[in-house]
């Protein structure tokens, strides 16, 4: 697998993996996650150290500004779907949040 193809992982039937154009072959890849056709995140494979095998990084959208939130690294893609719905059902709830995105 090259890592441009979302890994054949069995998710939840309401979640989908849609790979995002590239530009450049530089550029890099990205899987934008819906839960049930609405657009919750993106996922990105990253390669830590001599690993054979990749970590995802899930990015959220923090609600109404729209800026992207890292919500850690795992090597469960399942899992950090699964962030990626939590964050958008509560993003304040995030202890990734930045402070200036947190309500007072």
């Amino acid at each position: 697998m090259s890592g441009t193809e979302p890994p054949n992982i069995p998710l939840d039937p309401g979640f989908e993996l849609r790979p995002r154009q590239r530009i450049f072959k530089r550029d890099p890849v990205l899987w934008e996650v819906c839960f049930e056709g609405e657009a919750i995140g993106l996922i990105r494979p990253t390669w830590i150290g001599r690993t054979s095998y990749p970590f995802y990084e899930a990015i959220g959208f923090f609600a109404g500004t729209g800026e992207p939130v890292s919500l850690e690294l795992s090597p469960y893609l399942d899992e950090r779907c699964r962030v990626l719905l939590e964050f958008q059902r509560s993003p304040q709830s995030s202890v990734h949040l930045p402070r200036y995105l947190k309500s007072t």
